[in-house]
């Protein structure tokens, strides 16, 4: 949920490759549809999807280096099947639980707690998991680079909606909250038997989303987006938009899920701090497609955006195409 970026891709995959960690970038991507699990939004049609120029890892050197000749070049997929879809979810899980990945992600485990570092190290646990399954993917023929993942973002949308049967459905849901959850408990040291004690319903669902959206659309709030981002100016408009999208992001963490007293996200149920945050994007992260939160967080998000001026960015990625999977 939670999941706009635009995540340069030799810092996802040197940062999966070496082991190490990076501050990433944020800015908006033009492939998803409601606002990004980097932006910590429990809603994920505004997805974020990493920009991967090339893969380095020892894993795929070879497939890299193949890529690279023309007539070596793999067709990529032009749909996924069921069993291609759960096999992948199956794989990135893996990794995720015995890889690199899950290195990476308690690496940054043993700085929970931090709340000044809490907007980096999330960006790097998309980092970390999106770089994890782009490099699942990559095996089966997707690009090694930003059109890959949504090229499989889009796969996934039309199996969901036209290809699987009710029950099939029901089980990558699944997959995809277990894959969600395990790299949340993971990156920030929060079990699972935490996480399922603040499952929620519904319509307690949209109720929190909808005080969530309300405190982002609060004047205060907004007075201060557009305070902190009108000062902004770059000769480089990427490096303008990635700073205006780091204090959206910064804002929203700590001035709306973390503001308050006592934090919204301790009114809301889930204890306050660090912990109380990703627990409840845990929570919230079954409902990020019902159509009345992402109507609130979307209407929310838009006049955020708008206020900081990359409203025209965000447009541009709505009208992109392709919807990310659910997580």
């Amino acid at each position: 949920m939670h999941r706009v970026t635009r995540i340069t891709s030799r810092r996802i995959l040197s940062h999966v490759a070496r082991g190490t960690t990076a501050t990433t970038p944020a800015t908006l991507n033009a492939v998803p549809t409601t606002v990004s699990k980097t932006y910590a939004i429990t809603t994920t049609q505004f997805s974020t999807t990493p920009n991967i120029d090339a893969a380095v890892t020892p894993e795929n050197q070879n497939l890299t280096q193949q890529a690279k000749q023309p007539n070596l070049l793999p067709s990529p997929p032009t749909s996924l099947s069921f069993e291609k879809a759960t096999g992948i979810n199956a794989t990135t899980l893996f990794y995720l639980r015995h890889g690199l990945g899950n290195r990476l992600l308690k690496d940054l485990a043993k700085h929970s707690g931090d709340a000044t570092t809490l907007v980096q190290r999330w960006q790097t646990m998309m980092e970390t998991f999106l770089g994890t399954q782009v490099h699942v993917i990559a095996g089966l023929g997707y690009p090694l680079d930003e059109r890959g993942l949504a090229m499989f973002n889009e796969h996934m949308a039309r199996l969901m909606q036209y290809g699987a049967e009710e029950a099939e459905q029901a089980q990558l849901r699944d997959e995809a909250r277990v894959l969600w959850k395990t790299t949340l408990s993971t990156a920030f040291g929060v079990t699972m038997e935490e996480i399922e004690g603040k499952e929620v319903g519904v319509v307690e669902a949209r109720d929190m989303m909808h005080r969530v959206a309300t405190r982002m659309q609060d004047p205060g709030i907004i007075e201060m987006v557009a305070k902190r981002t009108g000062g902004v100016t770059e000769d480089d408009p990427v490096k303008e938009t990635t700073k205006k999208h780091t204090i959206v992001q910064e804002i929203l963490v700590k001035e709306v899920y973390l503001g308050g007293e006592p934090q919204l996200v301790e009114q809301l149920g889930f204890g306050s701090g660090e912990k109380g945050y990703v627990l409840f994007q845990c929570s919230l992260a079954d409902y990020q497609s019902d159509p009345l939160v992402s109507q609130y967080i979307g209407t929310a998000m838009f006049r955020i955006l708008k206020v900081a001026g990359l409203d025209d960015a965000m447009m541009e990625s709505m009208a992109g195409g392709g919807t990310a999977q659910s997580r």
